[in-house]
């Protein structure tokens, strides 16, 4: 899923022009009984892993062409890696392994979570899971009480 935008971004930061075609070039195809739609716990783990590995991903190639980057640009580009991490937060509320996911977070660094550029996300849910962030035993006790009340 996120390893197209670190691919993207890594072809768009390295070019040294661009052309933009009026054809349609690449076609996400989800199949029916692809790994995406897998239920259990431990793949769940696994694509938040993945979500949070690429959000590190992203941030490296970020800081890679930092030096080229507008202020402007930089900080929406981080507003994007940051939103990573978001959605790796709301499917780990969701599949009941918050805990998991903020150790993870934790280990690597990334909590609190930084500010998510308003372009990405204007909701307020995401402002109280980056004031949740801040707390992980707080984010973990919402965690739980979700699925409580499920």
């Amino acid at each position: 899923m996120c390893d197209d935008n670190v691919f993207s971004l890594s072809a768009i930061l390295a070019a040294h022009r661009m052309v933009k075609l009026s054809k349609v070039c690449y076609y996400y195809v989800q199949r029916p009984g692809s790994i995406i739609h897998e239920k259990s716990i431990a793949h769940k783990l696994k694509y938040m892993g993945d979500i949070i590995y690429c959000s590190k991903q992203f941030g490296e190639v970020i800081e890679k062409y930092r030096g080229e980057l507008s202020e402007p640009t930089y900080s929406r580009l981080i507003g994007r890696r940051n939103s990573f991490l978001y959605i790796a937060i709301v499917g780990a509320l969701r599949a009941g392994v918050i805990s998991e996911v903020c150790s993870q977070l934790k280990a690597d660094g990334l909590l609190p979570l930084g500010k998510l550029d308003k372009r990405d996300f204007t909701d307020t849910r995401w402002t109280a899971i980056r004031l949740l962030s801040r707390c992980p035993m707080m984010l973990c006790a919402v965690g739980k009480l979700k699925s409580w009340l499920r």
